[in-house]
């Protein structure tokens, strides 16, 4: 996840996940679960 608003730019770029897309993150890497939930901000 970026923030960048760059000539590029583009909303959907910078799309907050949704809960869904955090738990399929975290089930595909789980030795990163806590980086991926800290960096979530749930």
């Amino acid at each position: 996840m970026s923030c960048s608003l760059a000539p590029g730019y583009e909303r959907s770029d910078s799309a907050k996940p949704t809960a869904r897309d955090i738990e399929s993150l975290v089930m595909r890497f789980p030795g990163h679960a806590e980086l991926i939930l800290r960096l979530a901000v749930v």
